[in-house]
């Protein structure tokens, strides 16, 4: 599974993918959120793809 994470390493999103992740990511910059990056977790957590943190 992929986080997406702010800048400020606080997590935004979880997604199945590195494309889907990849794609938050750019949704974020458009939004002026800048720095924004995907950390790979090898283990599966008790979350739905697109879960939202914030």
């Amino acid at each position: 599974m992929y986080i997406v994470r702010f800048r400020n390493h606080k997590r935004h999103s979880i997604w199945n993918t590195k494309r889907e992740a990849l794609k938050q990511i750019e949704t974020l910059n458009n939004c002026g959120y800048k720095d924004c990056y995907y950390e790979y977790l090898d283990a599966s957590m008790n979350y739905e793809n697109g879960h939202y943190f914030v």
